[in-house]
């Protein structure tokens, strides 16, 4: 393999700047994924009393103003933790119809997103003419070259293959391969840094969020003359996932005295990412495009809060989700109910401002954006050849007002299943689960602790412990239109609606699939391989460990 170059700003990547002012017929779109960002670790769900007390706001001043220009999104719904979510938004189906684990890690060989699923790059790319453009974390495979961005459907990349990474230095921490030593991985083990088609190098020191706004405003730049392709980008940021760190400029928005550290580096991480939204947003703007772009913004899970973490663990999880109930890994609200926006210039007039109260799941986003890209029905485009057929609904009348605003998108949701044996279909009944029906939610089993806290959360470097119950058969049942923060448990006051919802989520049993399970897609660890590739022919290159494709 041939030493990559260094991409200085991305113009090897996507191609020569240029600015000017265009008038393209079909929008831009900008999806952007936050990373475990909290419901109350965004400024615009803060009170006003919040907001005036620095030692309790998260400073968000420039998403608060996309938020004030556009519509937020106020029943956002994800999967409860990171790589489900991501293979439910590339897919256009509910996390139980592709993925609901988190084993796009090294040294995994399987690709968590089916190969014979389509992405809606795929699509935007094929039907409609974009450029699309992949920039930060991607967990849905990286074994093989085919299943990074580069082959689900993207023009360029650059960012993370794998879960997490360190946000300066771009390294991935401990691999752990086997017992025998010599074949682990530990510590800073090797860069997790990938351009297009090889290893992303130059980059050592600067800052995750603001490599991947620079990507995206040269992208934007770049389109900026007549003859250009409406782009799309897939822009996922690091933050807020741990290891918290954040540039010294950030920190310094937040007082020292402020306390728990880790809630001051949660700060920073959030308002770094809020100057890359807002750098983003001028592009948009001093270039001529910002009326002809659709931006998304939403969070991939709840915030981790640490409950029940002890030590190092439970310092790097610092997150707020008040006043909704739990965190990232829990089914609760807390969990699976994300902060989220829809800004831009193609956001009608009428709809500025506004909050839409509809269901909205992430699997939706693929219909939304074939819609808003003028091929409407491409997301069930490849249900004959799929494992499993498309689950997403077009949201855009409903968020644009040109439908009823008063209906919701769509009015179930089936969260999470686990069956006994694993999540894909072993065994004969669900070990733990949770769907929405309507304004009743139902939950059974061990689906984390759901713990209530705080605006102030977390005040020290302590943690509540994990002393929730959970919801042990037969489960919970909540009103979360009337009890969204999951107070009142109905079980015992309405058995018929308890087993009614129970009955609906059973139901759902027969069609779970998951993508990196399954004959012909089947995972093993091939420790061996990866490393001797991250220490062989990417070290050579490179001149240091790297992680990259090694099938």
């Amino acid at each position: 393999m041939s030493s990559p170059e260094p991409v200085h700003l991305f113009i090897g990547i996507i191609g020569t700047v240029a600015i000017a002012v265009t008038a393209k017929k079909t929008p831009n779109i900008i999806m952007a994924l936050g990373d475990d960002t909290g419901w109350h670790g965004v400024g615009w769900h803060q009170s006003v009393a919040c907001r005036s007390d620095p030692n309790c706001h998260m400073q968000t001043p420039r998403m608060d103003e996309l938020v004030a220009q556009g519509v937020e999104l106020d029943q956002h719904y994800t999967y409860r933790f990171c790589s489900p979510t991501r293979a439910s938004l590339m897919s256009g189906r509910l996390p139980i119809h592709v993925n609901q684990e988190n084993s796009a890690e090294y040294p995994w060989t399987a690709a968590p997103l089916h190969p014979n699923f389509t992405t809606v790059a795929d699509v935007l790319r094929d039907k409609a003419n974009y450029s699309t453009h992949q920039f930060g974390k991607w967990h849905l495979g990286l074994a093989k070259q085919e299943w990074t961005p580069a082959g689900r459907g993207f023009d360029s990349h650059i960012g993370y293959l794998s879960g997490s990474e360190e946000h300066f230095s771009h390294m991935k921490g401990a691999v752990t391969c086997s017992r025998r030593k010599h074949n682990n991985c530990t510590g800073k083990c090797a860069v997790d840094f990938w351009g297009t088609s090889s290893p992303a190098v130059g980059f050592d020191g600067m800052y995750s969020a603001n490599v991947y706004a620079d990507a995206t405003v040269a992208v934007v730049q770049a389109a900026a003359v007549p003859e250009a392709k409406p782009f799309f980008v897939y822009l996922a940021f690091a933050n807020t996932h741990e290891p918290l760190e954040a540039p010294q400029k950030y920190l310094d928005l937040y007082p020292q005295t402020m306390q728990c550290a880790s809630r001051r580096l949660l700060g920073a991480m959030v308002s770094a990412m809020d100057e890359a939204m807002g750098n983003i947003t001028d592009a948009l703007k001093n270039t001529g495009q910002w009326e002809e772009t659709l931006i998304v913004w939403v969070s991939d899970n709840g915030g981790p809060d640490g409950v029940g973490d002890t030590g190092a663990k439970a310092a790097a999880c610092a997150a707020n989700n008040f006043p909704l109930r739990g965190g990232k890994g829990t089914a609760f609200q807390g969990g699976v109910r994300t902060a989220g926006f829809v800004s831009g210039g193609i956001v009608p007039l009428a709809v500025r401002g506004t909050t839409y109260i509809g269901y909205i799941h992430v699997c939706d986003w693929f219909a939304t954006f074939a819609s808003v890209a003028g091929i409407p029905g491409a997301a069930a485009a490849d249900d004959a050849t799929s494992p499993r057929p498309s689950d997403s609904i077009d949201a855009w009348p409903h968020i644009a007002g040109t439908a009823s605003r008063t209906t919701k998108t769509r009015t179930d949701i089936p969260l999470t299943i686990s069956m006994f044996g694993g999540p894909t279909g072993h065994g004969v009944r669900i070990e733990s689960g949770a769907i929405i029906v309507g304004s009743l939610k139902y939950i059974i089993g061990d689906v984390g602790p759901g713990v209530h806290f705080d605006p102030y959360y977390p005040s020290n470097d302590t943690r509540p412990p994990a002393n929730d119950a959970g919801c042990p058969p037969p489960g919970c049942l909540f009103n979360i239109t009337a009890d969204p923060s999951e107070y009142n448990n109905l079980a015992a006051s309405r058995p018929e609606d308890l087993k009614r919802l129970a009955d609906m989520l059973n139901g759902y049993i027969p069609s779970l699939f998951q993508s990196d399970r399954v004959e012909g897609n089947n995972g093993t660890y091939d420790c061996i391989g990866c490393l001797t590739k991250a220490r062989g022919d990417y070290a050579r290159a490179t001149g240091q460990p790297w992680f990259g494709p090694w099938l």
